[in-house]
């Protein structure tokens, strides 16, 4: 993916994700936030790395598919890591 794809993508999601959750989409915002991650590094812009990792958090801490521990220890892991 050239820069201009992943910034453009990127892009695309932090407007995706700045839109109000729906009740069945925390799924797919984990999925969103993680993506984002993997698109924004964190030394490049690290208030909206941060941004994200709490959103990641908040998306698995409202998950109630597949494992309800996982997901709670995941939303932990995210918010610690979204500390500065």
């Amino acid at each position: 993916m050239s820069s201009t794809d992943a910034e453009a993508r990127l892009n695309a999601i932090l407007r995706e994700l700045a839109l109000d959750p729906l009740p069945h989409s925390w799924a797919e915002r984990t999925m969103l936030c993680e993506e984002a991650l993997a698109l924004l590094p964190r030394n490049v812009a690290p208030e909206h790395w941060a941004a994200v990792q709490s959103e990641l958090g908040t998306a698995y801490l409202n998950r109630f598919d597949g494992d309800r521990a996982e997901s709670l220890e995941r939303a932990l892991e995210a918010f610690e890591r979204a500390r500065p």
